[in-house]
């Protein structure tokens, strides 16, 4: 009896987990940062470098908040153009999600347009965990390194990936959902 209900329960355990975990959405989301200080800001940026915050303070008129889609194995990037009058669009879109690879010095999360390259970054492995945000790194783990740099402007925070080899004293780590704060506009 007791081995029927220990596979039993372990069979609805892995189902769960297994539901909890997906990794082939289709949906268009977008990323809030939640970390000491920033309290599930919004991703945006100006097709490049990406950033926590509120994108009207970067003074750039390509800022925007980033819409995500899915597109194969790896994420697509664009402007939320609801946040715009018609003719105040940034003319940026479809950028390829990146984080640096293993190994690389480089810090930065950014977008990559099709004409980049695409050395010591990696554009695929982004998974979800229920509405966490992981990278599926190259030995099949999901790893969560997220984290921010304050900018010179109040309020705004630049993601980073793994803190390995960064000195700075004044990182944040970040977990990054597709889920808003309860109190996001």
């Amino acid at each position: 009896m007791r081995s029927t209900t220990s596979i039993g329960l372990s069979a609805f355990l892995l189902s769960a987990v297994s539901a909890a975990k997906s990794t082939s959405s289709s949906s268009s989301f977008q990323i809030y940062g939640y970390g000491t200080g920033i309290g599930g800001a919004q991703l945006f940026s100006s097709g490049g470098s990406t950033y926590f915050g509120d994108y009207q303070l970067a003074n750039d008129t390509e800022a925007a908040p980033v819409v995500f889609t899915p597109s194969g194995s790896v994420w697509l990037g664009s402007p939320n153009t609801t946040v715009f009058d018609g003719s105040d669009v940034p003319d940026w879109s479809n950028y390829t999600f990146s984080v640096p690879s293993a190994g690389s010095s480089s810090h930065d999360v950014n977008f990559l347009s099709s004409s980049n390259e695409t050395g010591n970054v990696l554009t695929t492995g982004f998974t979800f965990y229920g509405t966490f945000i992981f990278v599926t790194g190259t030995d099949g783990n999901m790893e969560s390194l997220w984290y921010a740099l304050p900018t010179d402007t109040d309020g705004i925070y630049k993601l980073q990936w793994n803190t390995t080899g960064d000195d700075s004293d004044d990182k944040v780590l970040l977990t990054l959902k597709k889920t808003p704060p309860s109190s996001s506009k």
